[in-house]
């Protein structure tokens, strides 16, 4: 038996004698896992970390050197949580489907789309202007199954919000279509050819 796994079996021991794993003090009604001094000391540990992976310009998560989100999508600024794409695609998979161990999946549907937009066929980077999107959404009973996700434009899932597929298909070609009928008016010019016009009837 080595060192780490008679660590784990004594943490586990004092585990069940409801005692910190880290300084074995009893667990008192408020604590969790660790006592509230120790729980304070890793935070402030992991912070620290944080800031110091930060100065550094690598993965604030792993260390990793090779960062795929310098700059935040949405403000178009300098990301202050700077992460590699698998620490990235992690994140994305705990926020989207309630657990970060979906990121492989996630990185296979994204070449399975050969990094384009599932509605626009747009070039997509993950961490720059990839965003992961329910075909069906959570608002209208979808679920998280791989079929009912695609990586689309960040711009896009914005736009398409709470709508199914087929409701933001609908709403696009309305949308068009009020515009080539204005001809282009308003400062917005129209250069869709007569072909795309008609397709859209």
């Amino acid at each position: 038996m080595n060192r780490n796994q008679k660590a784990k079996i004594y943490r586990l021991h004092l585990k069940e004698q409801n005692r910190c794993p880290n300084c074995a003090r009893q667990l008192g009604k408020d604590d969790n896992v660790k006592c509230k001094r120790c729980l304070e000391l890793t935070r402030s540990y992991a912070k620290h970390k944080r800031i110091d992976r930060q100065k550094q310009g690598v993965c604030t998560s792993c260390g990793n050197q090779k960062i795929c989100n310098n700059i935040n999508i949405h403000t178009n600024k300098p990301s202050k949580n700077l992460l590699c794409e698998v620490c990235y695609l992690k994140l994305v998979s705990k926020h989207h489907l309630g657990t970060s161990t979906r990121w492989v999946e996630l990185r296979e549907l994204f070449d399975k789309q050969d990094k384009k937009c599932f509605y626009t066929g747009v070039d997509m980077t993950i961490g720059i202007n990839a965003s992961l999107d329910h075909k069906i959404p959570k608002a209208k009973k979808g679920n998280n199954d791989i079929e009912n996700l695609c990586w689309v434009d960040w711009k896009i899932n914005l736009m398409k919000r709470d709508l199914d597929m087929n409701e933001f298909v609908v709403l696009c070609k309305k949308v068009i279509s009020h515009r080539i009928a204005l001809g282009g008016e308003m400062g917005l010019p129209i250069s869709l050819k007569p072909e795309a016009t008609r397709s859209l009837a």
